[in-house]
């Protein structure tokens, strides 16, 4: 029997038929969608597009500082390898990439969020982060190299919250945290460094 593994970060809206809202406008890019492989792919060529637009008006402007980009992110998660790959587009960035957390932002959206030079929140949004979800099919040693990869996994994504949000609070009850599916409001958001700023 062959395995079939899905990682993710939050239980995706596979029986929702919601059209992803991605787009860009100059140096303000809108990511209103799940987190998977198309909508992530299609995240990074509006940020690229963004970027193009704020080095042109940097080219332009030659007294002003170069302009950032704004992510303005509201998702429900998804697919945490898909979010990985944003979070080190935005990590390697020569633009800064600031991101703003509207309605709710969870799971694989959260680490996406968590990846920018500045991160905002609305004083009415909410996030979530919590531990990985997978599900596998096959032989027992299957089951195994899973679970292993699984470990692999949380332990990396555990290290990368505590970088990003450097919040000593956060850290010591992160395990607990991130059993149970709880959203939190704007000022518990800021309170434990998952964003610099409520706006």
């Amino acid at each position: 029997m062959k395995k079939k593994q899905v990682v993710r970060a939050e239980e995706g809206s596979d029986e929702e038929d919601e059209t992803p809202m991605i787009k860009c406008e100059e140096n303000r890019v809108y990511f209103h969608s799940d987190v998977d492989r198309q909508s992530c792919f299609k995240l990074i060529e509006c940020l690229r597009d963004a970027q193009k637009y704020v080095a042109l008006q940097s080219v332009m402007n030659e007294f002003e500082e170069m302009g950032q980009i704004y992510l303005y992110i509201f998702s429900n998660g998804g697919e945490l390898h898909a979010a990985f790959n944003v979070a080190d587009f935005i990590l390697n960035s020569k633009v800064n990439i600031i991101t703003v957390c509207e309605g709710c932002v969870a799971s694989a959206g959260t680490v996406i969020s968590l990846a920018g030079t500045e991160r905002y929140i609305r004083k009415n949004a909410y996030m979530m982060i919590h531990e990985l979800r997978s599900a596998c099919l096959g032989t027992y040693s299957n089951l195994k190299d899973d679970m292993e990869n699984n470990d692999m996994i949380m332990d990396h994504m555990k290290s990368y919250m505590n970088e990003r949000c450097q919040n000593a609070k956060l850290s010591k009850k992160l395990d607990k945290v991130m059993k149970h599916d709880i959203i939190w409001d704007a000022e518990k958001s800021l309170k434990y460094g998952l964003v610099d700023k409520i706006v």
